[in-house]
């Protein structure tokens, strides 16, 4: 999965709808040094906005530093955020409590969920 792909995913996985996840305001600065990319996350307003290749230049909650293969061992559900947190594999640099509430907001979807229901 790409990066662009990974964070939309992410940003759809976000469950804006709760009240208190509708009251966020982060501005979130990702570092993916091992691939040379960067992302932003504008999480405001129940709604995630992923800025690939940019960044956030005011009022930046946290900025994080994660190599692009751990973000591939999430996406394979090998290793999930707390585990890089715990195993120190994610720097952050700013409000730790702000990106793991964001992260408890994330909705995990059963595989093979019905598309339709009769």
């Amino acid at each position: 999965m790409s990066t662009d792909l990974f964070f939309n995913f992410l940003a759809m996985k976000f469950k804006g709808t709760e009240a208190d996840a509708a009251a966020m305001k982060y501005n979130f600065n990702i570092v993916l040094p091992d691939v040379k990319e960067k992302v932003a996350l504008i999480v405001a307003n129940g709604v995630v906005n992923p800025r690939i290749g940019g960044s956030v230049k005011d009022n930046v909650t946290a900025t994080i530093t994660i190599n692009r293969s751990d973000l591939n061992k999430v996406s394979l559900k090998e290793a999930s955020f707390a585990d890089l947190l715990k195993s120190k594999a994610i720097k952050i640099d700013g409000d730790q409590n702000a990106f793991t509430t964001f992260l408890g907001k994330i909705d995990s979807f059963n595989f093979w969920f019905n598309i339709v229901e009769p």
